[in-house]
């Protein structure tokens, strides 16, 4: 009878402490809201570019979670990005082209389009680990961030910062979701007619 019940109360102790460590890690989280409020107007009238003229106007809203990490040798975490674009103004025959924000099935600017992504992140010592929803800013790779939402890319990224003065990266990239999209495509160099669902890069800085 002893024995089952410092059994039990070792496996009780256990869960309360991993619980205690889950909330933790997503108390001591934080979370922004950024809006951004865009204006496009791409005026051709006087040349001989189609369309003649692009114009449309739009609200941005943008959550970014980021959490803390677990307790232990090996911390781990998860990271959330919503993203929701609302659509302001874009008249007949001036979103023809438009890389603002998607078109419906009759080429016209939708109403509304969101995204959300999600990262599972793990740490340990000085060397961190990330799979899922990225914005890298790498010297070979940056999201475009010009217009109501910022590009995202799908992959995992490894950094670390082990050696003073020396930070290693390296990762892999499969998929990415345009500024004005919510859909997953391939990757491709612009204007490449062709697309790639694997990119790895390595690097030292």
């Amino acid at each position: 009878m002893s024995r089952k019940t410092i059994t039990a109360s070792s496996v009780f102790f256990c869960m309360t402490l991993s619980a205690q460590a889950h909330a933790d890690f997503l108390s001591d989280g934080k979370a922004t809201l950024g809006m951004r409020n865009f204006y496009f107007n791409n005026d051709n009238r006087d040349g001989m570019a189609a369309p003649s003229k692009t114009e449309e106007w739009a609200q941005g809203f943008m959550l970014d979670f980021k959490s803390s990490y677990t307790g232990g040798m090996v911390g781990f975490g998860v990271d959330g990005l919503g993203l929701l674009g609302v659509t302001l103004d874009s008249g007949q025959g001036r979103h023809v082209g438009s890389s603002m924000m998607p078109s419906d099935s009759d080429n016209r600017a939708v109403d509304e389009w969101s995204r959300l992504g999600l990262t599972g992140k793990v740490k340990m010592s000085e060397t961190e680990f990330r799979y899922g929803t990225l914005i890298p800013k790498l010297p070979i790779l940056v999201a475009n961030d010009g217009r109501v939402l910022p590009q995202t890319f799908e992959g995992g990224q490894i950094t670390s910062n082990e050696f003073k003065g020396l930070t290693l990266t390296g990762g892999r990239i499969n998929q990415a979701t345009g500024r004005g999209s919510s859909d997953q495509t391939g990757l491709a160099v612009a204007g490449g007619t062709r697309e790639s669902n694997q990119f790895d890069f390595a690097g030292a800085d």
